[in-house]
């Protein structure tokens, strides 16, 4: 059966397209903030995660053949994991040749970055003085990439950190900054939690299909 490969594949699609539009937005942001971006050490890390970004994209969408190699080499605790890492990087391609299907994931991130960066705006302007959209726009987007680090459970503790980083750069107090990390966070997991409502006791929207049905 195709089912796991197709839908942890298109899982990698979402997060594959959303990182790139949450790099595209970042440097827009930087375009417009760069001094305040480099006096503040910004854009260093912009650069690794850019290229992180590539290289790591780069390997996924050409790396088939190479995992099918590692498959073939009969270790014991690589082969199985190998052929069907393979079999997912197959399926991101067949994904990534659908023709409008990463440009539209793209266009999707692209809007919800800027409406979390709006949420944001609007948030520290009910904290304090009025910040620039775009520097939000940046603190957004760097805050958003530390949460992918895995050094905390479930990433509790790293934006926090960074959100008094970027709120104290800007002129706000470090309580505020807090202010501002605990209210953002009381935020998401509010909406978190009214989006696992609606898959629990929502309607369906797709049929389901038994295990092993051909995709």
């Amino acid at each position: 059966g195709r089912v796991w490969e197709t839908v942890t594949s298109a899982a990698l699609v979402e997060r594959l397209t959303g990182l790139y539009g949450l790099i595209l937005m970042l440097w827009v942001g930087l375009a417009v903030q760069w001094t305040w971006a480099l006096e503040n050490n910004m854009v260093v890390p912009s650069v690794v995660a850019t290229l992180g970004t590539v290289v790591g994209s780069g390997l996924l969408l050409v790396g088939g053949e190479a995992l099918r190699r590692l498959a073939a080499l009969g270790l014991p605790l690589v082969q199985g994991i190998m052929r069907k890492a393979a079999e997912v990087a197959d399926s991101v391609v067949r994904l990534h040749a659908l023709e409008g299907a990463f440009t539209r994931c793209i266009l999707r991130a692209l809007f919800f970055y800027a409406l979390t960066a709006s949420q944001n705006w609007i948030l520290a302007t009910a904290i304090g003085p009025s910040p620039p959209w775009t520097a939000m726009l940046v603190g957004m987007c760097l805050v958003s990439l530390l949460a992918m680090l895995p050094v905390s459970f479930n990433g509790f503790g790293i934006p926090e950190g960074g959100h008094v980083f970027i709120m104290t750069s800007l002129g706000y107090t470090p309580s505020e900054g807090l202010l501002f990390a605990l209210s953002y966070r009381f935020l998401s997991l509010v909406l978190a939690g009214a989006g696992g409502l609606v898959v629990a006791f929502g309607p369906a929207t797709l049929p389901r299909q038994p295990v092993g049905t051909e995709v």
